[in-house]
């Protein structure tokens, strides 16, 4: 039986929602910790840099774009803690099988599996997360939730790192894949269905959630398209530059690959873990005073951001390099908080889990598969070419997709704004007409 979580104390409801965040921050390590060991695995199957976009891109990618969709609107219709839990065992299975793989075919499928596995994995915290708290407080709960992003990155930089370098590449995936098994147990015993909210419309309650009714309304509505393309360009410029961030430092300066899980750690891992929340707070106090305006302000932190990076991937000293990193971290996830509240706000309970999912597609499928493949692809025309330093070329082309999406969060930004005007002149024409 559902709960309504405005029933529970908020100890309980601050203990679920760190459940979640560390489910999903193991799920993240899970995905990103082929970053950081993209060398030594590179170096035993002697790939390249369009294999490794491939690796770390669309084979991860496409699985999770097939599915995802599937997923959310099972996850709009269902008992969500029990789906969830079930994933996790199977994504982290599959990061414990990725250590005992024998080909570079073999990673492939462990990754694609991977990919399908944590299909379920945003789509259904965003939906958890959002049900257990109010509306009020969403920005700051996504910036919560999706903390464990940068906090998945950092941990699996520094444990990554620390591993290959005194153990092996492949006791990385053994040692984070089996402590995620635990977390399914405690989710079961201790986290409770939230209640959805009830949409009931001119017509009674809203039907159940069906892809018809989530593609009905992404058409009906521009401000989600526009969000979606926005989620699509940011994550690619930011996943892009991720996916090569390790093998940039260890080849262009010359560090080790414990040295570099270290500092890449401490810059880009602690960068971004200050600014997912920090951005959710942002958002929610723009919200508060200039409603609809924090989605043009972060969009251009968007723009600020990509230039940012491209200062980093073109300076001389990893030192100078490594500090532009951190400061880059912490501007380039401030978008996740406004972009999800955002559009979870605009979406009707009833088909949240779902249409997250379709978002979650876009910025899956292009932001974490073709961005990445499109940066080993220009890394290897680049040396082709005879491009001194063909990876640098590489990420700072990759880094210009953040201000696409800035561009995109600006025009939701103005839709919010004109449907707000338009729905306050509405009745002051009203009101007029009754007077005449």
């Amino acid at each position: 039986m559902a709960t309504d979580y405005r029933d529970t104390s908020p100890a309980y409801r601050g203990y679920a929602l760190t459940l979640l965040v560390v489910m999903f921050t193991m799920a993240n390590i899970d995905r990103s910790i082929l970053s950081i060991l993209i060398e030594p695995i590179r170096h035993e199957y002697s790939l390249s840099d369009t294999q490794i976009g491939l690796l770390t891109g669309l084979a991860f990618a496409i699985p999770l774009s097939i599915v995802i969709v599937p997923i959310g609107i099972l996850a709009d219709r269902t008992n969500r803690i029990r789906l969830v839990s079930l994933l996790n065992v199977v994504w982290s299975g599959l990061t414990i099988f990725t250590g005992m793989a024998q080909s570079f075919l073999m990673l492939v499928l462990t990754r694609a599996g991977l990919g399908a596995a944590e299909a379920g994995a945003a789509p259904i915290f965003t939906s958890l997360a959002t049900d257990m708290f109010s509306k009020e407080t969403r920005g700051k709960v996504m910036g919560w939730l999706y903390f464990s992003s940068p906090l998945g990155v950092t941990l699996g930089f520094a444990l990554g790192g620390y591993i290959a370098s005194h153990f092996h590449w492949r006791t990385a995936f053994f040692v984070i894949g089996a402590p995620s098994l635990l977390l399914t147990v405690l989710a079961i015993l201790t986290v409770r269905e939230p209640k959805r909210e009830v949409i009931v419309g001119d017509h009674g309650p809203a039907k159940p959630s069906s892809i018809a009714a989530v593609v009905g309304l992404l058409r009906e509505r521009s401000v989600l398209r526009y969000l979606v393309l926005a989620g699509a360009f940011s994550i690619g410029g930011q996943a892009a530059c991720s996916a090569f961030m390790a093998p940039f430092f260890i080849r262009v300066h010359g560090l080790s690959i414990e040295q570099t899980g270290t500092m890449l750690a401490l810059t880009y891992g602690v960068g971004g873990m200050i600014g997912m929340p920090l951005g959710g707070i942002i958002s929610d106090a723009i919200h508060k005073r200039f409603p609809g305006r924090e989605l043009a302000f972060f969009g251009w932190v968007n723009v600020l951001a990509a230039m940012i990076a491209a200062a980093a991937f073109l300076v001389p000293s990893w030192h100078v390099a490594m500090a532009l990193i951190g400061i880059y971290a912490v501007s380039v996830v401030f978008y996740y908080a406004v972009i999800f509240a955002t559009f979870m706000n605009e979406t009707p309970g009833h088909l949240r889990a779902g249409a997250g999912a379709t978002m979650l597609l876009a910025m899956n499928l292009f932001g974490y598969g073709l961005a990445p493949q499109f940066t080993g692809m220009v890394s290897d025309l680049s040396q082709s070419l005879g491009l001194a330093d063909p990876l640098r070329f590489a990420q700072v082309c990759s880094g210009s997709l953040l201000m696409i999406g800035g561009l995109f969060l600006i025009l939701a930004g103005r839709e919010i704004l004109r449907a707000r005007a338009s729905s306050t002149s509405q009745p002051s024409s009203a009101s007029a007409l009754a007077n005449d």
